[in-house]
């Protein structure tokens, strides 16, 4: 069923001409996002541009969920980020670190001692964070026909057993392969080294130093109507409580609005500091976005790649694209991006709200688009 393509507009600070940016190339990225809409492929749209720490571009598209009696999508809409998570949770294990707590290689079995087995006993936090810990990926990552549901029993107390159960799939320190349980183990430490629930370390030293405040892991009831969701398993999670006898949600599962994340993201272009709250240090955001893997191959949803190209929690941006070299990024179930390209002081926030499987016309496309209207 297609789409309306309602266009809302949020607040900016300069116009793209300032910014050093095409005007008609927002057009063509409105354009590019309308067919989609009127095709039916998607029900709504939204992105958000800065350079040099200001917003310039600020708009959504479509409408909120599904059916012809949903409100429009608009700029402060809340939607699941999905997988951006993991840079909140690597950023938690960086604090962490910096306050001496643990170190980079040291072996997750000296906090959790379920990896205490000839198996896992080698497995550290750089192999969680740089996903080279060999712990099974997310289902369908190696195009198998029938994936497992890689959250089965992750909600229940023995979930850390769960996860460690049957072989590893690849190789620790020799593989990538994509994966949310090693971010969850993750979430775990820092709950155990910080004495507090994983959300709450987060949301305390985060979420509000940065003035995220329409970011949650657990939606307050009285916005729960300003969520958009498209998916019948995504009006599920959104019901659920948190399980604190689970699995932290340390890989997934957390909500926000386009200029929340983008706060998160100025932090990481400033160096760690947003507002004259310092998140983290210089070193730490050089280290997290930089390559930290020499020679690891992978088979990335598909693709056979000789050397991964992987920073602490970001991924670097190596493919086809109009980036520039040294873009770091996250997707969240493919359906939004969060990228920050330092050579042109840009951050770039879009989401894609499809019914159908993962198309690139539809989150790949769009990026290439953004980066050829820089001046």
């Amino acid at each position: 069923m297609s789409q309306e393509g309602v266009h809302m507009e949020g607040i900016v600070d300069i116009t793209p001409e300032k910014a050093g940016f095409r005007p008609d190339v927002l057009e063509i990225l409105n354009s590019h996002l309308d067919h989609y809409l009127r095709n039916g492929v998607l029900i709504g749209a939204g992105y958000l541009l800065s350079r040099r720490g200001k917003i310039f571009a600020h708009k959504t598209l479509g409408k909120l969920r599904k059916g012809g009696d949903s409100p429009d999508l608009s700029p402060d809409s809340i939607r699941n980020m999905f997988s951006i998570a993991k840079v909140f949770t690597a950023t938690a294990i960086l604090q962490l670190i910096e306050k001496g707590k643990l170190y980079l290689n040291q072996p997750v079995m000296t906090i959790i001692p379920e990896f205490d087995t000839d198996l896992h006993k080698t497995i550290s936090i750089f192999h969680l964070l740089t996903h080279t810990h060999g712990l099974r990926p997310v289902g369908g990552y190696f195009m198998e026909p029938y994936p497992s549901a890689h959250d089965e029993g992750m909600e229940d107390s023995g979930w850390i057993r769960s996860i460690l159960t049957g072989p590893l799939t690849t190789r620790t320190g020799r593989e990538y392969s994509y994966g949310s349980h090693g971010f969850c183990i993750l979430g775990e430490i820092v709950k155990r080294l910080s004495g507090m629930e994983f959300d709450e370390y987060v949301s305390r030293h985060i979420f509000r130093p940065l003035g995220m405040e329409n970011t949650f892991y657990q939606v307050p009831e009285d916005r729960l109507q300003n969520v958009c969701y498209i998916h019948d398993f995504e009006k599920e999670w959104l019901a659920s409580p948190l399980h604190r006898r689970g699995a932290p949600p340390a890989a997934s599962n957390l909500y926000s609005t386009m200029a929340d994340v983008w706060k998160f993201g100025q932090m990481m272009l400033n160096k760690g500091i947003f507002n004259g709250n310092r998140i983290l240090s210089r070193k730490s955001v050089e280290a997290m976005s930089r390559n930290q893997l020499k020679n690891v191959p992978a088979f990335h949803w598909g693709q056979q790649i000789e050397s991964f190209a992987q920073g602490f929690g970001w991924a670097l941006t190596a493919d086809a694209t109009l980036a520039s070299p040294g873009t770091f990024h996250h997707e969240g179930w493919g359906r939004s991006a969060l990228y920050i390209d330092p050579a042109e002081e840009m951050v770039v926030f879009y989401m894609t709200m499809d019914l159908g499987p993962w198309t690139p016309e539809t989150i790949v496309n769009p990026r290439n688009i953004i980066w050829s209207g820089l001046v």
